[in-house]
């Protein structure tokens, strides 16, 4: 009896190291086998638009997307220029924007500071500016006389002029056609012009023999003259002193002299009662008579 006793209690051991003794696995328990199975993380509710359930209720969203649920999408970047964000990373641009962010003008060059591009290359202007570019100010009144118009709205006057629009004169009586008024009634004279209003031709050279510079700047030569300053005379043979020349070898006697050149003196009306002509217009009276032509008899 005490060998089978003995044997039995060899049994029991074996099978107790056999069976991985003290496991607390049960009947009916399932055995893993190999590396143990983590069970899936739960995101509830589930991610939307292509999230990923990355820890208990936490979700890693798509490009695009946002939200605990990713459920809400988004634009990053922001949409630029008023542009609305219409889906995930889809901004409707507003007026003449585009671009993924609304951040390209359809104006190549910007219509700047007073201005909206409004289509391709087109830009409305603000009030009070005008210009391809909006970059032309505008004024109440049209600056003239060379005027110009500021960024303020006002005309800037050129050197002489004065007023709201520049219509006021400095200079009391006008410098124009031939120069500008510089200052309170200074004038400013045009190359060939001079004189205190600018209206006294010059000529390139001085106009003698009487001659006068005219309008387009040539000598007006005076009778029996020609040449670029009246210098050259019509006559081969001086009229002068005593004559004038004028036409070709024409002299104009002075009273008292007479002659192809004037070169003869003459009394005009002749000498009376036996008078002598001396010299022009001049008589020598006999005795007896007097008077410029011997006319009045003296007893």
């Amino acid at each position: 009896m005490s060998r089978f006793f003995g044997f039995g209690l060899l049994l029991t051991a074996v099978l107790f190291i056999g069976c991985g003794g003290g496991s607390d696995v049960l009947p009916g328990d399932d055995v893993p086998t190999g590396d143990a199975v983590q069970p899936a993380e739960e995101c509830e509710p589930p991610c939307a638009n292509g999230g990923t359930c990355t820890g208990p209720n936490t979700c890693t969203c798509a490009s695009g997307w946002t939200g605990s649920s990713c459920e809400d999408f988004v634009c990053d970047p922001q949409c630029a220029n008023g542009g609305t964000c219409t889906g995930p990373n889809t901004c409707t641009c507003a007026g003449a924007w585009t671009g993924p962010t609304c951040a390209e003008s359809m104006c190549e060059q910007p219509c700047g500071d007073h201005a909206t591009c409004v289509d391709i290359n087109t830009c409305q202007c603000d009030d009070g500016w005008t210009g391809d570019y909006c970059d032309d100010p505008i004024c109440d009144s049209v600056c003239a006389n060379g005027g110009t118009c500021t960024e303020d709205h006002t005309c800037a006057c050129t050197a002489g002029w004065t007023g709201p629009s520049c219509e006021e004169s400095l200079c009391e009586q006008s410098c124009e056609p031939h120069g500008t008024c510089i200052g309170i009634d200074t004038c400013e004279c045009d190359s060939g012009w001079s004189g205190s209003r600018c209206d006294v031709p010059s000529c390139n050279y001085v106009c003698e023999n009487g001659g006068t510079c005219t309008e387009d700047h040539t000598c007006a030569c005076a009778a029996g003259w020609t040449g670029p300053s009246c210098e050259e005379s019509l006559c081969e043979q001086s009229c002068e002193p005593n004559g004038t020349c004028i036409g070709i070898n024409t002299c104009e006697c002075n009273d008292g002299w007479t002659g192809a050149y004037c070169e003869d003196f003459i009394c005009d009306p002749a000498c009376q009662n036996g008078g002598t002509c001396i010299g022009p217009n001049t008589c020598k009276c006999p005795d007896g008579w007097g008077g410029p032509k011997c006319e009045e008899e003296r007893i």
